[in-house]
């Protein structure tokens, strides 16, 4: 898949256009493959890679998610960083430490918000390359490293695929399950390589019962490229009676 500014805003015209939640959701998926998969951007002189990404879309009338922050600075400010703050305001006060993360701003209209949530990532700078799993980590270096980042655009390049590699869509995490029970579970979040993640082992279950494969030792190790008796024992103990 060939990616590029006008690619992207071709995806996001037919997420607008989807008028139910099953559309919808198929439209954020499709969306956070674009990123997650087939594409990689950079910011500064940094290059980034998303390995796993979460989809926080808002629109008031088709899809009213309130886990998105709707902050101001998520809407219409398209491929710009967004810092999640305490409150949906611009003025307000980036989160910092060992909370909060950063979002790429994919809302080019004023009546929605859209914010796609760097959960895991490799960046190559200056030829080496690091890995962070976590938003919060990821945050607190580009912002070590980058001045003013919220103003800075994203610039989308091409992935090359070297391993083709299943991609797999999971609920979000570490969100409330009482604030918005309608969209706790839906499979917002999407890994494209499992094996540089470190997935519990609920959300392994959700993979193999999903795919009906089988409760083997080589399943664990299509899916993370390594045996672990602890886990499986953990998916089995999920999924068995």
């Amino acid at each position: 898949m060939f990616i590029n500014r006008t690619k992207v805003e071709d995806v996001i015209n037919r997420l607008l256009k989807a008028k139910n939640e099953k559309d919808i959701i198929l439209r954020l998926q499709e969306i956070n493959e674009v990123f997650a998969k087939y594409s990689y951007f950079i910011m500064g002189n940094i290059e980034i890679f998303p390995i796993e990404v979460e989809s926080y879309f808002y629109h008031p009338q088709w899809f009213p998610d309130t886990y998105s922050h709707i902050n101001e600075l998520q809407s219409n400010r398209f491929l710009h960083p967004y810092l999640h703050r305490r409150g949906n305001k611009a003025k307000n006060k980036v989160i910092l430490g060992k909370r909060g993360g950063i979002d790429i701003v994919l809302s080019n209209g004023t009546d929605y918000y859209f914010g796609l949530l760097i959960r895991m990532a490799e960046l190559k700078i200056k030829g080496d390359y690091l890995s962070f799993e976590g938003p919060a980590k990821l945050k607190n270096f580009l912002l070590k490293k980058m001045d003013k980042m919220e103003d800075l655009p994203i610039e989308l390049k091409n992935r090359v695929e070297l391993i083709p590699r299943q991609v797999f869509h999971l609920p979000r995490i570490n969100l409330n399950p009482l604030r918005n029970p309608a969209y706790f579970e839906q499979p917002l979040r999407t890994l494209y390589n499992l094996q540089k993640s470190k997935l519990k082992s609920k959300d392994l279950a959700s993979i193999i019962a999903s795919k009906k494969m089988p409760l083997t030792q080589n399943t664990i190790e299509t899916l993370l490229g390594r045996p672990s008796t602890v886990i499986l024992n953990g998916v089995k103990r999920i999924l068995l009676p």
